[in-house]
């Protein structure tokens, strides 16, 4: 069954994934850095280089960046203790089930913050798209509220945790199932059919989390980076106006295909014979006399 699957293979498992994910994440972040680096310097070439640091997506995607690399390096740290440094290696599934390591509270408070950084810079792009409607971010907003809460309840919840306890029927299985409910990531639904059948793959979800969440942030980047996204149009008037840059040039927007009064000069080069002449408008030829 696969609510039998060793915690210890399932750990080994997440290692593999979650760095195999980190990676096209980490590609992801560095292309993005630069598409949104290079649209900044093209558009606004006389102002400062560094206030692109002031943008909120700028700002997000190193934030973001911090956590999930941070969580990364921590599932490494946590396998070189399992295996060599917890009672020499000896015993990696008793570290594993040991909810209230340091190292297992620090990364789940890593995880809560990628989701929360990453559902907020989604209904801040969507509050966008929606020519900042503020209607439409309503019940977003509350979600994310009830993300953050949640985040936080789930790892004060982890440093209470008893060796031996059962991590589904345990008081921060409350709060993760709320957690699954607030939370905006599609990634939400393999974690949670893993965590109510109470199967150890729960593990592998949540600690590939943090990647799948930086990706799917960063493809937002990159598609305002290569000038894709949508932007609002100011005059729709709290319409869902939207205005798709058509150039896939970077920092190039359609306003620089503006037309202009274009004057076209036409000239008209007759070759004439000596045997024939051209005679009145209608362009009809007539012979000449020959003398």
């Amino acid at each position: 069954m696969v609510a039998e699957i060793s915690l210890v293979s399932v750990s080994l498992a997440t290692v593999c994934i979650e760095s195999f994910l980190y990676g096209i994440f980490f590609l992801l972040f560095i292309l993005s850095t630069y598409l949104l680096i290079n649209r900044h310097r093209l558009s606004a070439p006389t102002s400062s280089p560094f206030k692109i640091f002031q943008t909120p997506f700028f700002f997000a995607s190193i934030a973001i960046f911090v956590t999930v690399t941070a969580h990364w390096i921590l599932t490494f740290i946590r396998l070189f203790e399992a295996f060599v440094i917890f009672n020499e290696g000896q015993t990696p599934l008793e570290f594993y089930g040991n909810l209230n390591q340091i190292t297992e509270v620090v990364k789940t408070g890593f995880l809560m913050a990628s989701l929360c950084i990453g559902d907020a810079m989604i209904i801040y792009r969507l509050w966008i798209v929606w020519s900042y409607n503020k209607l439409v971010v309503v019940f977003p907003l509350c979600t994310l509220i009830g993300l953050t809460i949640c985040g936080i309840g789930i790892t004060f919840q982890f440093t209470q945790y008893t060796p031996g306890q059962n991590v589904f029927l345990s008081e921060a299985g409350r709060w993760i199932t709320s957690d699954c409910v607030f939370t905006l990531s599609s990634w939400t639904i393999f974690f949670f059919a893993s965590y109510q059948s109470e199967s150890n793959l729960q593990f592998v979800a949540v600690d590939a989390w943090p990647a799948m969440s930086g990706i799917a942030f960063m493809f937002i980047n990159v598609r305002v980076g290569l000038g894709w996204a949508q932007k609002a149009n100011p005059d729709s008037s709290g319409n869902p106006g939207l205005r798709i840059e058509n150039s896939r040039a970077v920092g190039i927007t359609s306003d620089a295909f503006a037309m202009r009064p274009l004057a076209v000069n036409i000239t008209k080069v007759v070759d004439k014979d000596d045997h024939y002449q051209t005679s009145g408008d209608n362009d009809s030829f007539g012979k000449s006399a020959v003398a």
